[in-house]
């Protein structure tokens, strides 16, 4: 026992006592406030020191005055470089050994311990012996326990203790070397100090502290009832700064006895007593702990978050991390508890709660159902922990997710090999689990239909009266294997024949439960209803009861029975047993009205769970359907906000991505630049971010089209060739493709087009989607002439396309390539089924009808016919920018009925017209004037035509053939001269004229006849 003498006098008479510590008190751990030493030390040593030093004159002692000044001002900053400068420039003086003793005092001043230790230790070298080579030594242990050196601590404060046994600082080194001893985990000598320090100095000013140490060194020899007397002691003091840390201990004694009400009391008195100190963090800590034994972990998780961010020890700091992430977890605030598992994981990767926050951030990824993290977490821990004692805890979670996945060949092999291990090397966790890993290898054979194994693994499993879950689960899965064999029947004759005989009990409620499951099973839907009203009338208050409702909704819901399915989920969502199957009626009652296209009821459920579950990853997916109804409905702003709670309240989740781009849509939907400006930057921040999973594809052909909407169109263009080389396998891909392809035909880049939508039509595609690239195919080969190619796309189009908008230009581009290569009587049949096609779509195209009927018919020498609809469509299609074909057209219909001045009217219509006369059509009808004078024999009128061909049009073919023809109107004339000159200028001018030969030709005769025209004027 501690003699009472060590609890001193009482508080009044310890707050009487005057104060006889010297009054350059040491600054200790415990001192917040400790005094400077006595000026007059300073000056007595300089008076005493005076003499010794004649040999400097006047300058050593001016300079020692002017440091000792300083520091009797307390102007530390001042004095250090003062003792400083005494030291070098007189390195020889007394007063520099001694300056080296005040530069220690003066760092210490400044908390520079770091500075002060090898400045005492000079000091001490220079002068040992000296009268402050007491205080020296002592200062040095103190810097080095400040400076965490707790070895060189305790060897110089110990050797302190025995060179100087009389020294008044024993009242202040008696302490430091107590605190030195316990943080060396040496208790008992620690206490001896204690005990010392209390004996010599009973009413010091360190009494108090040497009591608190005292009762740490008791506690850590594990004497808590009297380590607790010191605590109450000194927390019974007013006043008492040390008031906090006792009620602290006193809380940590009380929480570790599972009095969580009585260390609540301590501990919120330590938070009242102690200020902004890692101390006050380790009580709030402490504080949120038993918050968390009374299950009361959002008030825990609040005072976890307060803390967390001050400054602490690292054990501390991991210890609150990893405590904090279980509140949050109870709490349901997962990504809380992930951040702070996280951040725990990669600080403190060494610390003894790394391994616990890899195995829990495993369980937390497994509770917001996102497997695939939680299989890489599994697997992470697995690879970093291979001898862990939770290895087989995660084992056990990989199987359950493999299981959610519904890889049922994993999932026996998983639970299969941790039965195997626990009959290997059996231990507590194996013993506790081995009937549910023996129900999951059932449960893992019922998911691949092998059903008779199934029901011997299930059988096998042992009833456990304390875990009504598996015995719940269990006749679930007994019941769906038997069902699975068509022995539903079976089932319920063996359960209603042993309730007859068992009608109470446990395992007659388990076979109450068995029996609701089997008639649900068997489609026995009447008798499944009687069976779960039973059940909720009769056992209300059982786990069994609400586990198997559930089940029998959920297949009600699947087999379409959702009259039944509403019933039962409504029975859940009022009375279920548990916030979790409350949680599971509201979301059946979801699907339920969402399967009866009921999309306001659908809505009202899902606003009733985002306000009781917001958290739930069955409110998340709840969300993503709603916001598809609303989208149906037409409702993009409600849309809108939905899609922003998913994303915004499930971060980093597959649903989230895909809410993203949904929100955009929605966005796009609504329209205006704003919201198209909104869109787009959601979109273009989501496909940046870097290792970017789900709907990127979509995204990116999404941001590509809300471009074009914002009239970027090179933007645009850029995100479309984007989804193409990135993501091949995209649905978006055919049409990022046709899009990209459209516009290089605008910019003529007709090889690129082409890859691109013969890669396109490899594709299985939809009859209108393939129709949208056969018809773009086919323009491209039409740019390029290639019109037996124009000819194949349209006629493949005509076999697949059901738009008549589509057919109808099809059916034109392929009368228009057949009259391209000349098969004029094929075409003119297309046209003239086109002109006669009353469902003509767009009435731009029916003159360019008329008019390439009318060419075919020319080819065809249907006269009558070319002049029919000549006439017609000059009277009916003024409008048309090529009005002046039909007027050309109508002189070579006049021409060929020999109606040669009617035709040459036409001919100048159309050389005069504003729209044509530029054109090579108006060279045509030109030169074909010249014809009409030629075969009227008009030669001179014909020449003056074309002429004209020549000088006024830039089309060569033309210009030749009025040069020839010219030259034979010459040689009608006699004028064979003329002639010459004319053919000599044709083939100078177009050497590659098909004209040429027969120019060359003329060329011969008409020079022998101009020869021959000189000689004979000659004689």
């Amino acid at each position: 026992m501690i003699s009472n003498r060590f609890f001193g006098p009482r508080c009044a008479e310890l707050q009487d006592k005057p104060n006889e510590i010297m009054v350059h008190q040491v600054k200790t751990i415990f001192l917040m406030n400790a005094k400077s030493l006595l000026i007059s030390w300073l000056v007595g040593l300089a008076t005493l020191l005076s003499g010794a030093v004649w040999c400097h004159a006047q300058t050593v002692n001016d300079q020692y005055g002017l440091a000792a000044g300083y520091y009797a001002r307390a102007q530390y900053g001042e004095a250090i470089p003062a003792f400083q400068s005494i030291i070098k420039n007189y390195p020889n003086s007394e007063l520099a050994a001694v300056s080296h003793f005040f530069l220690g005092e003066s760092y210490v001043q400044e908390k520079e311990y770091a500075k002060a230790y090898p400045a005492y230790q000079q000091f001490l070298v220079l002068l040992p012996g000296h009268k402050y080579s007491a205080r020296a030594q002592f200062r040095m242990g103190e810097s080095a326990y400040r400076l965490g050196y707790i070895s060189e601590a305790a060897t110089l404060l110990e050797a302190f203790t025995r060179a100087y046994p009389n020294q008044p600082l024993h009242e202040f080194s008696l302490p430091y070397l107590g605190q030195v001893r316990l943080k060396r985990n040496e208790p008992q000598l620690a206490q001896r100090t204690f005990e010392q320090a209390l004996e010599t100095f009973p009413h010091g000013e360190m009494a108090n502290q040497c009591r608190l140490g005292l009762a740490d060194s008791l506690l850590a020899q594990g004497a808590v009832d009297e380590a607790a007397r010191f605590y109450e002691f000194i927390k019974a003091q007013t006043g008492n700064p040390f008031v906090g840390e006792a009620a602290l201990a006193l809380g940590k004694i009380w929480f570790q006895r599972n009095d969580v009400n009585k260390a609540r009391f301590y501990l919120q008195d330590a938070v009242d007593h102690l200020s902004l100190t890692p101390k006050l963090t380790e009580s709030k800590y402490w504080l949120a702990r038993c918050d968390m034994e009374s299950g009361e972990f959002s008030a825990s998780v609040s005072t976890f978050q307060s803390i967390v961010d001050q400054p602490m020890p690292r054990d501390m700091k991991a210890a609150v991390l990893f405590d904090g992430a279980i509140a949050a977890f109870k709490t349901n605030a997962l990504e809380l508890a992930e951040t702070w598992l996280l951040e725990l994981q990669q600080k403190w990767p060494d610390t003894r709660w790394a391994e616990s926050a890899l195995a829990m951030r495993a369980d937390v990824a497994y509770s917001e159902r996102d497997w695939e993290a939680a299989l890489e977490l599994v697997e992470q821990f697995e690879l970093q922990y291979p001898e862990s004692v939770d290895r087989m805890k995660m084992e056990d979670l990989a199987g359950r997710i493999y299981y959610e996945q519904e890889d049922y060949d994993r999932t026996v092999q998983t639970f299969k090999s941790l039965l195997r291990r626990s009959n290997e090397s059996p231990g507590e966790f194996s013993r506790k689990n081995r009937n549910v890993w023996n129900y999951f290898v059932g449960l893992g054979l019922v998911g691949k239909k092998e059903y008779e194994t199934a029901i011997e693994i299930l059988e096998s499993v042992q009833l456990d009266p304390t875990n009504p879950d598996l015995q719940s689960a269990l006749a679930i899965a007994r019941a769906t294997a038997l069902v699975g064999l068509d022995r539903s029947d079976e089932s319920i004759y063996h359960l209603q024949k042993y309730l007859e005989l068992q009608p109470t009990g446990v395992h007659a409620l388990r076979s109450r439960a068995d029996l609701a499951v089997a008639l649900t099973q068997g489609g026995k839907w009447k008798q499944a209803n009687r069976a779960a009203s039973d059940l909720v009338q009769n056992h209300v208050d059982e786990e069994i009861t609400w586990a198997t409702l559930y089940y029998m909704a959920e297949t009600a819901l699947n087999q379409q029975q959702l009259e039944l399915a509403q019933s039962w989920f409504s029975l859940l969502s009022k009375r279920g047993s548990s916030p979790e199957y409350r949680e599971h009626g509201d979301n059946g009652l979801f699907w339920v009205a969402s399967q009866q296209n009921r999309p306001h009821l659908a809505g009202a459920l899902f606003e009733r769970m985002r306000e009781n579950y917001p958290a739930s990853p069955r409110t998340c997916e709840a969300a993503m359907i709603h916001g598809k109804q609303l989208e149906e409905g037409r409702e993009y702003t409600q849309a809108v906000e939905v899609y922003q709670f998913v994303h915004e309240g499930f971060p980093g989740t597959p649903l989230a991505a895909m809410a993203i781009v949904r929100h955009a849509y929605n966005l796009h939907k609504i329209g205006g630049e704003e919201n198209l400006e909104a869109a787009h930057e959601i979109l273009q921040d989501y496909v940046e971010q870097p290792g970017q999973q789900g709907a990127v594809d979509e995204a990116t052909y999404m941001l590509a089209w809300i471009c074009l909407d914002r009239e970027l169109k090179t933007e645009s263009l850029a995100w479309f060739e984007k989804l193409i080389e990135q993501y091949p396998e995209s649905p978006f891909w055919v049409d990022s493709a046709y899009r990209v392809s459209t516009v290089m035909v605008e910019q003529e880049k007709y090889p690129v087009a082409v890859e691109l939508l013969s890669r396109a039509s490899e594709r299985e595609l939809k009859p209108a989607v393939m129709s949208s690239v056969l018809y773009l195919q086919g323009q491209i080969a039409a740019k390029q002439k290639e019109w037996s190619q124009v000819t194949a796309s349209m006629e493949q189009l005509l076999t697949i396309a059901a738009d008549p908008k589509v057919t109808v230009k099809a059916r034109y581009w392929l009368a228009e390539s057949l009259y391209r290569q000349e098969k004029y009587d094929v075409a003119e049949t297309i046209f003239q089924e086109l002109c006669a096609d009353e469902q003509l779509g767009d009435p731009s195209l029916r003159p360019w009808i008329q008019l390439r009927l009318a060419q075919c018919l020319v080819h065809l020498e249907h006269w009558s016919q070319v002049l029919k609809i000549a006439n017609r469509c000059l009277q009916e299609e003024s409008d048309f920018e090529a009005i002046y074909e039909f007027e050309f057209l109508a002189g070579r219909a006049l021409s060929a009925l020999g109606k040669l001045d009617d035709a040459r009217t036409s001919f100048e219509k159309v050389v005069q017209s504003e729209r044509g006369k530029t054109t090579e059509t108006a060279a045509i009808a030109q030169w074909r004037i010249g014809e009409t004078y030629f075969h009227q024999q008009d030669y001179k009128q014909a020449i003056a035509a074309y002429y004209r061909v020549d000088s006024l049009y830039g089309y060569d073919r033309w210009r030749a053939a009025a040069l020839i023809q010219a030259g034979k109107c010459q040689e009608h004339l006699g004028n064979w001269k003329h002639a010459v000159k004319l053919y000599q200028q044709l083939i100078k001018d177009f050497p590659q004229s098909e004209f040429r030969v027969d120019a060359e030709t003329r060329l011969q005769v008409a020079m022998r006849q101009a020869k021959a025209d000189t000689s004979g004027r000659s004689r």
